[in-house]
């Protein structure tokens, strides 16, 4: 079950970090 959650919370990590990148690239853009 914590392998589970650990998982879930890399996939969640890496969604953000994506999410931030792309704000990022839009705010750099404006």
């Amino acid at each position: 079950m914590r392998h589970h959650t650990a998982t879930l919370t890399e996939q969640q990590r890496r969604a953000l970090l994506r999410a931030v990148f792309v704000l990022r690239q839009g705010l750099a853009c404006l």
